[in-house]
């Protein structure tokens, strides 16, 4: 266990790739020039063939194929990579030898492994294998030459807000680049990880730019809290709000990916939902709605369906998705836990055996490309209009066969309003309206007659499915 320990030690050292703390590192003098060349970069009117100072090592070659947790996409919540606002996406698979840039104490120039060439501040490319990478998480082991390396100590106690932190990083190639601010917040979820993510973002003022991202995240002391991942921003650069994985996390999961080169976690089968408006329908206050059953999965062979409620599992409060979903990935697949359930407004227990969750690429849009069927009903109701749904179509068999949708029954989404209240809820062209209401619909009229008369205000509930994909509820409100 011991050999583990310092393994775990030595790759979170390249993982982080931080000495300043631990070693006390300070920058070596700067010449006159130096400070001459920092000063003529400084100024607005410098000529256009002005290069910035150069990087203190080469940037590694094979750079693009670094892992795959490296990897978060901008989202419409504007939510984006430490890449750079240009640069195209990274690969999904990572490499098996990948460039990674380190920071190492400087070595006697006859030790085994040193760096022949000169190097501001000790720093030099080595290469790196990886041994395993989470993109649930984020997280990826890095396993490379611990000569010469300083591993970073990672806080035994996580952070509050308001405490202070210090970036370290190389925004914009300046290398060993520090910022300090201060936890604005914790357990930030933005969703940039997909839907099978696992986010717990600490959020920071502390600056962080293109360049920092994978870079530590340390309190007062110098002890690593985080490792800088995503900002929010509308220019691609600081804007006052970055995130940081929280170390208790990278821990946990960088533990798991050397013992066993990969992170198993326990497996329920829902798609669920916080929505407290969307829980009140169903007459709940508390607990997560469940949205849809996988079929033959753990939760469906207990009995569990769309529309219950949990409330608690292993007699543990469940207070929010997040909750379920951190409850369940702690438990070992093929253990047997207890499931309270509110359903139809009675209490309900469930034993519940996890299984081993499955690795799924993140779902794109399954939304058929359809050319526009003459609706048999040009003017939709009233109501539908103001929710925001423009076109609406009963779907036939020769509809369903033609676009292979499943299910062959219910309202297809022709168009939608855009920011409407059904646009909104995320509603858009190739949806498959089921239920409003909780009846079933199969045509237009059925739909119209479920809605006429409703408050809708209070709003309306309905189930949609993407073709190919889950089921949801949405809540469509004139309000929102």
């Amino acid at each position: 266990m011991s050999r583990y320990r310092r393994q775990f030690a030595t790759l979170i050292g390249a993982l982080f790739a931080a000495c300043a703390f631990t070693a006390g590192c300070t920058p070596a003098p700067k010449s006159p020039e130096s400070k001459q060349e920092e000063k003529d970069f400084s100024q607005r009117d410098r000529p256009e063939d002005a290069q910035p100072p150069a990087f203190p090592y080469e940037e590694p070659s094979v750079d693009a194929d670094r892992p795959a947790a490296g990897n978060v996409e901008e989202t419409s919540s504007e939510v984006t990579e430490q890449g750079g606002p240009n640069e195209p996406p990274e690969p999904d698979e990572p490499s098996a030898q990948i460039g990674v840039e380190t920071v190492e104490r400087p070595a006697p120039p006859d030790e085994p492994g040193s760096s022949t060439e000169p190097s501001a501040g000790g720093a030099t490319a080595r290469l790196a294998a990886l041994s395993g990478s989470d993109p649930q998480t984020d997280v990826a082991v890095l396993k490379t030459d611990k000569r010469g390396l300083i591993p970073a100590k990672l806080a035994t106690h996580g952070v509050e807000q308001g405490d202070i932190v210090l970036a370290v990083g190389s925004p914009f190639r300046y290398a060993f680049s520090l910022s300090q601010g201060i936890v604005s917040a914790t357990g930030r979820r933005m969703g940039i990880l997909g839907p099978q993510g696992y986010e717990n973002f600490i959020q920071t003022d502390a600056a962080i730019n293109p360049g920092n991202s994978g870079g530590p995240l340390t309190n007062a002391r110098g002890e690593v809290v985080g490792m800088s991942t995503a900002i929010a921003s509308r220019s691609g650069v600081f804007a006052g709000i970055g995130f940081a994985i929280p170390a208790e996390m990278i821990r946990d999961v960088a533990d798991e990916l050397i013992r066993k080169g990969k992170v198993e976690r326990g497996y329920l089968g829902v798609m669920i939902s916080d929505n407290r408006r969307l829980l009140a329908s169903f007459g709940a206050d508390r607990g997560v709605l469940v949205e849809d059953v996988v079929g033959d999965g753990p939760a469906d062979r207990a009995g569990l369906t769309s529309g219950d409620v949990i409330t608690a599992i292993a007699g543990q409060p469940v207070e929010s998705a997040t909750t379920l979903r951190r409850q369940v990935a702690r438990t070992d697949p093929g253990e047997t836990v207890q499931l309270s359930v509110l359903r139809d407004g009675q209490e309900v227990a469930l034993d519940v055996t996890l299984e081993q969750q499955p690795v799924e690429e993140s779902q794109a849009d399954r939304s058929p490309q359809l050319s526009r069927p003459a609706p048999d009903d040009a003017m939709e109701a009233e109501a539908l209009v103001k929710l925001g749904f423009e076109r609406l179509q009963a779907i036939t068999p020769e509809i369903a066969r033609q676009y292979d949708l499943d299910p062959s029954w219910g309202v297809l989404v022709l168009e939608v309003r855009q920011f409407s209240a059904a646009a909104i809820a995320g509603l858009r062209r190739g949806h498959i309206i089921t239920h409003a209401l909780g009846q079933k619909v199969t045509d237009v009229d059925e739909l119209r007659g479920a809605v006429e008369g409703q408050d809708l205000n209070k709003g309306v509930r309905m189930r949609v499915r993407v073709p190919g994909g889950p089921a949801r509820f949405v809540l469509l409100s004139l309000e929102d």
